[in-house]
């Protein structure tokens, strides 16, 4: 989430991935169900489906295919997140 003057921190992006999935699996009944967004949500989304290289170096106009299952945690963890930080500006994209 960027507002011009801040950019969400990792740990807000973190957070509110999770409610989008959590939001898909307990209101979306379909077995399959497909996902396309951009990549600066990739690393933050493997990361939280548990993905053995949540680094993955995805490049413009690469996909990754994530085969996830769902399973209800019994007990919900509680989420830090941290505050928005500046945003930084280069000469092409403006103040």
């Amino acid at each position: 989430m960027f507002t011009g003057k801040t950019i969400e921190s990792a740990s807000a992006q973190a957070l509110r991935i999770t409610e989008f999935l959590n939001e898909i699996f307990s209101t979306d009944g379909n077995s399959v169900v497909s996902v396309t967004t951009h990549g600066v949500n990739i690393n933050p989304l493997l990361g939280i489906v548990g993905h053995p290289n949540p680094g993955f170096n995805i490049t413009t106009g690469q996909a990754i295919a994530v085969l996830v299952r769902a399973e209800r945690l019994k007990e919900e963890r509680e989420a830090r997140v941290d505050p928005p930080a500046p945003a930084e500006s280069c000469g092409r994209c403006g103040p």
